[in-house]
């Protein structure tokens, strides 16, 4: 999950910035908050290693959830 936002035009502008790194993305409306969700990886390990370069990309604090 590279993002939680609480208004669409903030998760649209995170899906943005994520696709053009090429990335597939998901947003997930829950409550008040939009979870905009980048990547999908074949294992954790892998997810984990992809949050840390979307850090350095990105900013904010990525982690790894699991399904959309």
């Amino acid at each position: 999950q590279i993002a939680a936002v609480g208004s669409k035009a903030a998760a649209a502008d995170a899906e943005k910035r994520a696709r053009a790194l090429g990335l597939t993305v998901v947003t997930v409306h829950e409550g008040s908050l939009y979870k905009v969700r980048a990547g999908q990886y074949n294992t954790r390990s892998d997810a984990l290693a992809a949050a840390a370069g979307l850090k350095v990309k990105l900013g904010g604090d990525p982690f790894v959830v699991s399904g959309s």
